[in-house]
Formats: structure tokens, C-alpha cells, sequence
């Protein structure tokens, strides 16, 4: 029997969001094209194989899609990525901040390094997000 499918289900592993970044830059792809990418940008070493699966549980996560195209198949994002991190960020808030936005950022402002340019993007923002 099928365990029931938990929220926590569709969470992506550091492994997982390598994959997903680069299938939401290009849109869609083969698993030889994400493993020479992965291949390009990490010090470490992926199989064939070890993408394969992992693309199969992004599909089972229901995050990627995938078509037939000759002998192989493409892959391609079903969740885009702002509403990936705006979940994520949901979560992040509600699991390490007791669900308060102001301790997330209170924390980010005080622990990292942010430009004035930045700093002036977060104002309008939330001068935004006032007025609505």
C-alpha cells in the first residue's frame, strides 16, 4: 500500500534545486544536458544514472514534467520558481521564525552584507506593501 503523500513530500534537496535552477534558466532539457551542466558548475561528480533518479523524483514530486522526444525524453519545470520560493518562504518563516516575516528579516538585515541599493529596494517594497 502507497504511503499517504505529507506537504513535506514535495521539499526539494540541495541535489534537487541544482537541477530545478537550471531547468527554470533554459526550460527544458535532456538528463545529458544537466549532467554536463552539473558536470560545468560543481566541484563534485554526478552519474548519469544518479541525475536520472533524481529527475525521477522531481517527477514524482510533481515539480517536473517530461515528453518523448526520438529515443530519450525532455524535461521541463511544472512549478515555476517564484512560486517555489514563495512557498519555501512561507515554510522558512512558519518553521524558524514563529510564522513573523519581521524576525526573517530582522535576522537577514542584521547578518548580512546588504548594499544600499538593496537596502533602498527593500524600503520600496515595503512602501508597496503599505499603501495596498
Amino acid at each position: 500500500m502507497a504511503r499517504p503523500k505529507k506537504e513535506d513530500d514535495h521539499r526539494l534537496t540541495e541535489s534537487e534545486i541544482k537541477i530545478m535552477n537550471f531547468l527554470w534558466e533554459i526550460g527544458e532539457s535532456s538528463v545529458q544536458d544537466v549532467l554536463e551542466h552539473l558536470k560545468s558548475t560543481e566541484n563534485k561528480e554526478y552519474a548519469y544514472t544518479t541525475v536520472s533518479t533524481l529527475i525521477r523524483i522531481l517527477e514524482k514530486k510533481e515539480v517536473v514534467g517530461s515528453r518523448k522526444k526520438g529515443r530519450g525524453h525532455r524535461y521541463f519545470p511544472l512549478v515555476a520558481k517564484g512560486e517555489y520560493q514563495e512557498k519555501e518562504a512561507h515554510r522558512l518563516v512558519a518553521d524558524l521564525f514563529s510564522g513573523s516575516p519581521t524576525a526573517l528579516i530582522r535576522r537577514l538585515l542584521g547578518s548580512e552584507d546588504i548594499s544600499s541599493e538593496e537596502i533602498a529596494e527593500v524600503k520600496k517594497l515595503i512602501d508597496q506593501k503599505a499603501i495596498k
